[in-house]
């Protein structure tokens, strides 16, 4: 399918496109890429479209050492865009991860995270649509039931479900010129509700209302300042600090680490019995592990036991 003649899409759709009519020559989508910045946006999320003959897979998955594994979405001439197919290789290869993995790192091929949802695979009507919301879903409940920890690395444009897959991830860490942008509302359509409330449980009502409400793209430091990201890092390095970040937490102790995981994401979901946690908590204190960290920590601050009056 051509992009300049795309028929069947959400542009398509909410736009009142004919099926004989360029894209470009619609009065709605024209008001919308008539900056060179909505262009922008346009294009990847709507030409990031994933071709099915392609042979090779749509994810790259690396085994680093201290345990960490790297999943990359690995289709940079689709400005990787989730179609069905890397839906799935992604949710096969975050269920598939085992005891050997301290630390996952997601991270994307090119200069462009995620365009969003594959369009070529939307708009065919609703069956299409919500196969493509619940894949989305089963990719990211994968990533937030997975005991250790996951980290995105993301460069430039990460647009709609790209997000979502993004707020799933427990560490984020964005480059300073990238930007997130879900445009639903301006394609006259109401964001998922079930990731929604997967976003208002992440980032809270403020954050989740400038994404939604507005529609526009936020750029990395105002999603930093708004609480959506975690780490803000120069053009370019956002792999290697999340690669760092996921050395400094294999150095970590692991049940403790995913103890403190499995606590938030209770505390999100909103069942959390503070009695049974509290017995994990206890569990923990008494571990060697911990004993032993807290005697390195006391070595390395400096910090020694006082003596008692008869020594």
């Amino acid at each position: 399918m051509s992009p300049v003649n795309a028929s069947v899409s959400v542009v398509a759709m909410q736009c009142d496109l004919r099926a004989d009519e360029p894209i470009q020559e619609n009065p709605e989508v024209s008001r919308y890429i008539q900056s060179p910045i909505k262009s922008q946006v346009f294009n990847a999320y709507f030409y990031g479209t994933h071709d099915m003959s392609r042979n090779t897979t749509a994810i790259e998955i690396k085994q680093h050492q201290e345990a960490i594994r790297e999943i990359t979405m690995n289709v940079p001439e689709r400005r990787n865009a989730l179609s069905i197919v890397m839906l799935n290789e992604l949710k096969d290869a975050f269920s598939s991860t085992d005891n050997s993995t301290r630390v996952i790192v997601l991270s994307a091929a090119g200069s462009i995270f995620c365009a969003g949802g594959d369009l070529q695979e939307l708009g065919r009507g609703e069956e299409s649509d919500l196969q493509m919301d619940v894949a989305i879903g089963e990719v990211i409940e994968e990533i937030r039931n997975l005991p250790v920890p996951v980290i995105a690395a993301v460069e430039g444009a990460c647009i709609g479900a790209g997000v979502d897959l993004l707020l799933a991830c427990d560490l984020r860490v964005v480059a300073e010129d990238a930007y997130l942008e879900i445009p639903a509302v301006r394609l006259g359509l109401l964001y998922n509700p079930a990731g929604i409330n997967r976003m208002h449980q992440r980032i809270g009502s403020t954050a989740v209302t400038r994404l939604l409400l507005l529609g526009d793209r936020v750029a990395a430091r105002d999603a930093y300042h708004l609480g959506i990201i975690s780490h803000l890092t120069s053009s370019g390095t956002s792999r290697t600090l999340a690669m760092t970040l996921a050395s400094e937490l294999c150095k970590g102790n692991a049940a403790a680490i995913d103890a403190t995981k499995a606590y938030l994401r209770a505390l999100e979901n909103g069942n959390v019995n503070v009695q049974a946690w509290e017995r994990t908590r206890r569990q923990l204190l008494g571990l060697k592990d911990r004993l032993k960290a807290v005697e390195e920590r006391r070595k390395n601050t400096g910090g020694q036991k006082k003596k008692s009056p008869s020594e």
